[in-house]
């Protein structure tokens, strides 16, 4: 175990069951950073794709998932959706270790980490789809 008992990535052990690796991110930053339904929606939904996503289509997709009963998503949800992705969630997803900017520079396109693809095998709780429950 590291000092700060972070989480970084998943090996095998001898039973044939992942097992947490432990260094990086301490798992408070790791468990806050998945404490907010539209950073797990962001996060599964990035996992999905496997890729680069832009955040307009990340908004799209979050906003939509967000809506119940077949209600349209109009472009000022998904504006305000982009919105605090770039100010709240992404920062936090990024700051974790679970998601990273194509080029942090322009700030225009996200993807999953290898530690952002791995939770799912390690947290069970984790939806499998961005339009999983809560």
């Amino acid at each position: 175990m590291t000092e700060n008992g972070g989480l970084r990535s998943c090996g095998e052990s001898t039973g044939g069951t992942a097992q947490l690796r432990l260094e990086g991110p301490s798992r408070d930053d790791l468990f806050e950073s998945l404490a907010d339904a539209r950073r797990r929606r962001s996060l599964a939904y990035l996992r999905a794709e496997e890729g680069v996503v832009s955040v307009e289509e990340l908004a799209k997709h979050v906003a939509a998932a967000e809506r119940t009963g077949g209600e349209r998503v109009s472009p000022s949800d998904r504006k305000q959706v982009a919105t605090s992705l770039y100010h709240v969630h992404l920062p936090k997803l990024i700051d974790s270790g679970l998601v990273s900017w194509q080029d942090p520079n322009e700030r225009e396109m996200v993807r999953a980490t290898d530690l952002g693809q791995s939770l799912s095998t390690e947290l069970s709780w984790m939806p499998t789809n961005a339009t999983g429950d809560d």
